[in-house]
């Protein structure tokens, strides 16, 4: 059985190893599950990896540690019922996306990661950030992604 015989969604989330990594972490599959995705930092990462997008450190090499300011450049029903302006969200992060794969779209960027989010037929989600860590962004990507998307 595989994983969309099985699931009616899957959330991929953080990992202490980078991409290419003896031992990193890894997913049983090749190509996108036909269930509704969500990837969270790692996450983003690894299915970047899959697409064939390079993982570069995030400035330079400082990465993201903490709150930063999202802006919003796409719709998404991940952001139903936020505020444009949604404001902060939380990152733990030293490596990102070094271009967004193609057939995907970028949805929010911060000032040292241009590539916050990203997503593919509003039915796979990415992001940089982790959403979990916030009340404002659990209360409402991780709600979409399940009630709305799954």
């Amino acid at each position: 059985m595989g994983i969309s015989e099985d699931h009616d969604g899957l959330i991929i989330s953080g990992s202490m190893k980078n991409i290419g990594e003896m031992g990193f972490p890894n997913l049983p599959f090749v190509k996108l599950p036909d269930i509704p995705l969500l990837a969270i930092c790692y996450g983003m990462q690894l299915i970047g990896h899959k697409e064939g997008i390079n993982i570069i450190p995030c400035n330079k090499g400082l990465g993201e540690k903490g709150e930063y300011e999202l802006e919003i450049i796409e719709d998404s029903i991940l952001w139903e019922g936020f505020d444009q302006t949604c404001g902060v969200v939380y990152h733990y992060h030293e490596n990102m996306l070094a271009k967004v794969p193609q057939g995907w779209t970028r949805t929010s960027s911060t000032e040292d990661c241009p590539i916050a989010s990203i997503e593919k037929e509003n039915k796979y989600f990415c992001t940089q950030f982790h959403p979990e860590c916030n009340e404002a962004t659990k209360n409402v990507m991780i709600k979409n992604f399940i009630e709305k998307i799954c």
